[in-house]
């Protein structure tokens, strides 16, 4: 079990301190593949939030990447 969680799952500690805001190793960019519908749908679910394509020409692909500023 990770430790971030061990004192929530035993009962004791504080619940927020499990939420991912407060994690240590919280990414900075998440790929989201093929979770959304299209690009449109991408940008519309994050407002405020920042979002790219990268494409790589090794993969002849588009990755899409949403980040905070």
């Amino acid at each position: 079990m990770p430790t971030w969680l061990q004192e929530v799952f035993l009962g004791y500690g504080d619940p927020a301190g499990a939420h991912y805001s407060k994690l240590p190793n919280q990414p900075n960019l998440v790929d989201f593949r093929d979770t959304f519908l299209d690009w449109e749908h991408l940008v519309e679910s994050f407002p405020g939030i920042v979002c790219s394509q990268v494409y790589s020409a090794a993969r002849a692909t588009h990755t899409d990447y949403c980040h905070r500023n």
